[in-house]
This record gives C-alpha cells, sequence and structure tokens, in this order.
C-alpha cells in the first residue's frame, strides 16, 4: 500500500506520515484555533483535498472487513496508524510474527495426500507474510527448502 500511494502521489504519503489536515490559524491571543471555512485559502482547500484523496486510496485498498474496522477514522494518518498496529503491530508484535511464520517455515514439509501446487501456494503464503513482515528468504534457501520438503518416494 504504501509503495502504491508513493507513487501516485508523494504528497498523499506525506499527509498519511504528517498526520490531520485540520485547517488551523493563530488568533488575536496567540492560540492555535481552527480556521473558519470562509478564511480558507486555496493552499487550505489544497491540504483538504489531499487528505480526502489520501482517504480514498487507503480505502479502495481495503476489503469489507477492514473498511468497516476504518469507518470512524477522521483522517487519512488516524487510518493508516490504525492499519498499521492491526496488521504490522508494534516492533515486539512484529518481531513474534516473524518468529512463528520463520518458525513455519522451518518446520515446512508436504503433507500427505497434498498436490504440489497446495504445497507451493502454502509455503509460498509462509515466505508473502515473512516478506511483508521484513523477512526476506532468499531465493536459493526457498527453493532448498522446497526440495527437502518433498516426500522421498
Amino acid at each position: 500500500m504504501e509503495n502504491f500511494v508513493k507513487t501516485e502521489n508523494y504528497q498523499i504519503w506525506n499527509v498519511i506520515i504528517e498526520g490531520d489536515n485540520v485547517i488551523t490559524k493563530v488568533d488575536d491571543e496567540g492560540k492555535v484555533v481552527p480556521k473558519p471555512k470562509s478564511e480558507y485559502t486555496i493552499d487550505d482547500y489544497q491540504k483538504l483535498e489531499h487528505n480526502a484523496q489520501t482517504l480514498k486510496y487507503l480505502i479502495c485498498g481495503l476489503g469489507l472487513t477492514e473498511h468497516k474496522r476504518v469507518l470512524g477514522c477522521k483522517s487519512a494518518k488516524q487510518m493508516w496508524d490504525l492499519l498499521e498496529v492491526t496488521y504490522g503491530g508494534t516492533s515486539r508484535v512484529k518481531r513474534s510474527k516473524i518468529d512463528i511464520f520463520m518458525r513455519h517455515y522451518e518446520l515446512f514439509v508436504m503433507k500427505p495426500k497434498e498436490s504440489i501446487g497446495d504445497m507451493i501456494t502454502r509455503f509460498t503464503n509462509i515466505i508473502n507474510e515473512l516478506s511483508a513482515l521484513g523477512k526476506v528468504i532468499s531465493i536459493e534457501d526457498q527453493v532448498r527448502k522446497v526440495m527437502k520438503s518433498l516426500p522421498s518416494t
């Protein structure tokens, strides 16, 4: 998702990283307050447009379950943070997920009566999960693992 948004419009990616685009101003007392719509400038409207575009990109990339999860989010940053925690988790959660999938990888063998196609699909799912978590396994190691996983007969 990150790569998609960056290649479509890098300004939109900045909306995700920098956070909410509430249009504000400094009042007479020096306090930062929301700016009335009647005082919006072209730049203010562009910020709002970028936030709306970012929300669109994020929502279009979600399935029904994820869409329901982020429905209450008011900003792209809030939505991204929720998705990141849900699917990426904190660094401890991420490390735990890597450990779990590495265990699946290490113990991977072809199941009895499993077709080679089904085995490869299952293996690819493990590799993709690890890759999404930042753990890359070389092609050579993947091939070696698949070959060792095949039954001897």
